[in-house]
């Protein structure tokens, strides 16, 4: 078989395949996925609403079957699977995702809750009232109609849409290669803002946003993110937040939290399922981790009853869930925690895209296009201007039709006697027409019309009103032609059919809006106690009023700081007024930042709460060190220290602005982690200790400035096995308080510290033996400081530095707190003069 004499058309598959792809792509966009913006409605949906009012299914008739309006759509329009058009019908029902119904349901439509409708066989439905303000007029030419998907029937391109639809019902949409998703708005907001821009076509969005000044959903929430709103009306995309509706009902027994509304398109029931889960993820938690007994706090099971979140959800509370809450929970805590891991609050992202009329072109071309507010105002205006003038002119032409004939008749009752000779000795029609054509000078179209009236129009009082007929519309046709001549008297229509359905339809406002979170500072509020702040090893945190811990002597056995469960004890401990702001820096190398009066406030025997519902920390991240910072001063640096004995030093100013999810503060090299922080200045001295107590001191102006993500340079060199615990930032007339795991400790004047050059081996600074222990920490104090002593079961002790004995640089030093069997000596922590501390 020869292909030689035949002709080949070589094509390149790419170039087809890619055609062919855009073609498809186009397809879904324009036929399936994007609204228009003069309707604001999806091809199926244009159709749903057609075919019923098609077959007469308005809001005076009786309700009539979904399968035969889904029946009606498929065979004549919309050639898709019978549920997807059932489904888009459903949701045209349902007021918690429609801000104005278009379809009244009559049966099971599903609920806010997610569950589905009914099969359509058993519903029933019609056309709310508000929808004939989408079909009015229709039958008007006002709108182009194009051939269905076989040629057999014709249906509107576009709908009149008398009101804005697609700013008060929204929509949303998932194409090819682009999306699109608008919230609804307001109904009486929206008339507003387009009689404002009709009023005053230059207005910008930003007075438009005085008018209508964001979304309205179908049920109450929050709104918040003014400033991502306006972005959206500008530009056509913007992001913005948005809350539920909760309560916090506060008794001398407990606390509860009722969530009374959901997000737009939050399912409350899924929401109540989440919060089961936060609290089952810890019930697994527990079981996995007791069986190592080392449970760390994670969850919803510290501040929530047993058994206590319900959802008590009726027909006329939709939404109605309660929280009740443990005795020391913070409410605000919870809800926090809630907002960060539930969906009670959700971003909601503006992408204002929908298909517009191509421009040079038939109204039935239609492109994709990113719109601002005043764009979508402008092509709804031009699309009522357009639809009101093809109404008029369809108007003006049967009123002409009509007065035409009037005119002829009239013409033979003023001749009332010819006339009726003429007809009488006429043999035939076509011989009386001629006749009566050639006598009255009349049309044919008036001659057929006067032989086919019936003889009671002869009556005087029928032609008094046919009369009177005649010069109403004479008055009606020029009317209307002054509105085609003048098109503010259109605009002038427009707006007061806005007004009327505005004022039939609307409804006040049932969104909330407020500014952007961060804009919120209440701490203004806060009382700016002193307060000690504590990390355990599990990761509890907790916030304590410093005075309520009484100040002890030495050897005191302390008191009860805090409950901690077994295998946990306590890291960190930190001294700071409620409205410092605390920087947590972590094993990673990360440094994140809370106020301190964000963390939840506890009695002292308390465990507190899990770190992780105050910091985004990452999987296996842990705080290494804590540093409170009144002001960012770019005087300040913050001096790192690790545990292999690396210093590095960075401007304060550097960590002014951390994220939320934290920012790098030092680069780790493998094996090494991070011990400590403090603020420093080049003219200060430092001294840095390990465990086995060797110290070395050398000058601060050694370490040379670096950046956030420097690794740092050596500080000392250790000997084998041997490690950082603690370092100290040399003051005049102070004292280097030396603490043991043992319960030992001292002080030395820092003046018996000689400095040495950076990166030496350094000189001892205590005998260590079985006795006294190791070196846990040391503290740079005056004799007016006050120190706390905590131990790893959570003792507190609070006692002045100047109850401490002084000693030599190397001797063992004294007891300064009595130990209970088991028990160690972990952190320490100076307490400033408050004179010092101001300064």
């Amino acid at each position: 078989m020869s292909f030689i004499n035949e002709k080949v058309d070589y094509q390149d598959m790419p170039l087809i395949f890619k055609d062919a792809f855009l073609d498809y792509a186009m397809s879904v966009i324009v036929s399936r996925a994007l609204p228009d913006v003069r309707d604001g409605l999806k091809p199926v949906h244009r159709r749903i609403l057609y075919a019923m009012h098609d077959l007469g299914m308005h809001s005076h008739k009786p309700h009539k079957k979904s399968a035969r309006i889904v029946g009606e759509v498929i065979g004549k329009y919309h050639p898709h699977g019978d549920s997807a058009v059932y489904d888009s019908m459903v949701r045209l029902t349902q007021d918690f995702n429609m801000n104005v119904p278009l379809i009244n349901g009559h049966g099971n439509f599903g609920s806010i809750d997610g569950d589905a409708a009914a099969a359509m066989r058993y519903t029933e439905a019609r056309l709310e009232k508000i929808s004939n303000e989408l079909l009015r007029d229709l039958h008007k030419d006002t709108v182009d109609y194009e051939d269905n998907y076989d040629g057999s029937e014709r249906e509107p391109h576009v709908l009149p849409s008398v009101f804005p639809n697609l700013l008060v019902n929204g929509g949303e949409g998932i194409a090819v290669g682009m999306a699109s998703k608008i919230p609804p708005h307001n109904l009486k907001e929206v008339v507003e803002a387009v009689i404002a821009q009709m009023e005053n076509p230059v207005i910008t969005a930003e007075e438009l946003m005085t008018i209508m000044p964001g979304p309205d959903f179908p049920h109450p929430c929050v709104v918040m993110g003014k400033s991502g709103i306006k972005e959206a009306f500008n530009t056509g995309r913007g992001v913005f937040k948005i809350r539920g509706i909760v309560d916090v009902v506060s008794t001398k027994k407990k606390n509860q939290i009722i969530i009374r509304s959901v997000p737009y398109q939050v399912n409350p029931e899924m929401l109540v399922k989440r919060i089961y889960e936060l609290q089952g993820e810890w019930d697994h938690y527990v079981k996995e981790r007791a069986k190592k007994k080392k449970v760390e706090r994670n969850g919803l099971i510290d501040f929530v009853e047993t058994n206590g979140i319900s959802n008590q959800a009726d027909r006329n509370n939709p939404v109605h869930i309660i929280i009740t809450l443990k005795k020391e929970a913070d409410p605000d805590l919870v809800l926090n925690y809630l907002y960060k891991k539930t969906d009670l609050e959700k971003s909601f992202g503006y992408n204002m895209v929908a298909l517009v009329p191509e421009k040079g072109k038939d109204t039935i071309s239609r492109v994709p296009s990113q719109l601002s507010l005043k764009e979508i105002i402008a092509h709804y205006i031009d699309h009522q201007v357009e639809v009101l003038t093809r109404s008029l002119q369809f108007d003006l032409k049967k009123q002409e039709e009509k007065m035409h004939l009037l005119s002829g008749f009239i013409k033979a009752l003023d001749d009332i006697d010819e006339t009726v000779r003429i007809i009488r000795e006429s043999t035939n029609k076509p011989e009386a027409m001629l006749g009566l054509m050639n006598h009255l000078h009349i049309d044919e179209i008036q001659a057929e019309n006067i032989l086919d009236r019936k003889l009671q129009t002869l009556a005087n009082f029928e032609q008094d009103k046919l009369r009177l007929e005649h010069e109403e519309r004479g008055k009606e046709i020029i009317l209307i032609k002054e509105k085609l001549e003048n098109p503010s008297l259109i605009h002038e229509d427009i707006k007061e059919t806005l007004k009327s359905i505005s004022s039939q339809y609307g409804k006040p406002r049932q969104t909330t809006l407020t500014d952007d979170i961060e804009s919120f500072d209440d701490e203004d509020l806060i009382t700016n106690d002193d307060v000690v702040v504590t990390i355990t090893h599990d990761g509890l945190i907790k916030r304590t009023l410093e005075s309520t811990y009484r100040t002890q002597r030495r050897k005191g056995i302390g008191v009860s700081g805090m409950k901690l469960l077994e295998d946990d004890f306590i890291r960190h401990l930190h001294v700071a007024k409620n409205k410092d702001t605390l920087l947590f820096f972590t094993n990673q190398g990360k440094v994140y930042k809370k106020k301190v009066y964000e963390i939840s406030e506890s009695t002292s025997n308390n465990r507190g709460t899990n770190v992780e519902l105050l910091l985004d920390l990452e999987h296996d991240e842990r705080i290494q060190a804590i540093l409170a910072i009144r002001e960012f001063s770019s005087s300040q640096k913050i001096l790192f220290v690790t545990k292999n004995g690396h210093v590095k030093k960075t401007p304060l100013s550097a960590f002014g602005n951390i994220r939320q999810n934290g920012i790098i503060s030092i680069r780790m090299k493998p094996q090494d982690s991070l011990i400590g922080v403090c603020l420093t200045s080049d003219d200060r001295n430092i001294t840095l200790v390990t465990r086995k107590a060797i110290s070395i001191t050398f000058e601060g102006s050694s370490i040379r400035p670096m950046s956030r993500t420097a690794a740092g340079l050596r500080g000392i060199r250790l000997n084998e096995g041997d490690t950082v615990v603690s370092f100290a930032v040399h003051e005049e007339e102070a004292d280097l308080f030396v603490a043991t795991n043992q319960g030992f400790g001292k002080r030395t004047p820092l003046g018996e510290f000689r400095v040495q050059k950076r990166a030496g081996k350094g000189v001892r600074i205590a005998k260590l033996n079985d006795k006294n222990g190791e070196v846990i920490g040391t503290l740079t104090v005056q004799e007016e400081d006050t120190v706390m002593l905590m131990t790893k079961n959570g003792t507190l002790m609070k006692m002045k530095a100047e109850e401490l004995s002084q000693f030599g640089r190397v001797a063992q030093g004294t007891k300064i707190i009595n130990l209970r069997d088991g028990d160690e000596l972990s952190v320490i922590a100076r307490i400033p003069d408050e004179e010092e501390r101001e300064s």
